[in-house]
């Protein structure tokens, strides 16, 4: 095949087809569509901690709306806020004693670039410590 194999040829196939994907994906989200989620989240109060940080593209957004129907699905508390990261500059923030449960939940929607998965808790670090036998 003139010095080309089928590997390299689909290896450019995927870069091109992901690089189109990453620019569409990419596009910023205005700010009423963020209003509107944050206005729609609960009043959560107490004791609370991020679940998920939003990269501010229509992955991001698309991803956090999904998260807040099967968290509403669930009777799950949750709240979407900004925070003060230009990678991810929207959160989506659980009671702790939920914590868990909405990682567990939403972990089966999968993460992708425009999402970043926070760690546990303080709290649910200690509890999965102990009961490990650690």
């Amino acid at each position: 095949m003139n010095g080309y194999g089928v590997e390299p040829l689909l290896h450019t196939i995927d870069e091109l087809v992901i690089g189109a994907i990453m620019k569409r994906t990419s596009m910023r989200v205005s700010k009423e569509s963020w209003q509107g989620l944050m206005k729609g989240s609960d009043c959560v109060r107490g004791k609370c901690a991020p679940l998920i940080g939003y990269g501010n593209t229509a992955a991001g957004y698309s991803a956090a709306a999904l998260h807040v129907a099967a968290l509403r699905a669930a009777r799950i508390s949750y709240r979407i806020r900004r925070r003060n990261d230009p990678v991810y500059p929207f959160e989506l923030v659980l009671k702790t004693e939920q914590w868990q449960r909405g990682h567990d939940l939403l972990e089966l929607a999968g993460i992708g670039a425009d999402l970043h998965m926070e760690s546990p808790p303080a709290e649910q670090r200690e509890i999965r410590m102990s009961s490990s036998g650690a």
